[in-house]
């Protein structure tokens, strides 16, 4: 019918294994996103990531983090990256 319209999510292909973080704990500088990661010694490190799409309000990071890095989060103090 004329002036119907409706908003439709397709998710293409299917991820394997993926790091998944929360949301909340990704932040924008400019054009690049990063996360803070708890290092060995207790210090905070920015590192850069690269995402993909979101899952509920988890992101799909393509790059930059390994799996169990440390991911400080607004939310939480620290949170373990799941794969």
């Amino acid at each position: 019918m004329p002036g119907l319209y409706a908003r439709v999510q397709l998710v293409g292909g299917r991820d394997e294994r993926a790091l998944l973080v929360d949301g909340k704990a990704v932040l924008t500088d400019q054009d690049h996103r990063f996360v803070y990661v708890l290092s060995e010694g207790g210090r905070t490190m920015r590192r850069d990531v690269t995402l993909s799409r979101d899952i509920d309000s988890q992101r799909i990071v393509t790059s930059g983090l390994r799996d169990g890095d440390r991911v400080c989060s607004a939310s939480t103090s620290t949170s373990l990256v799941r794969s």
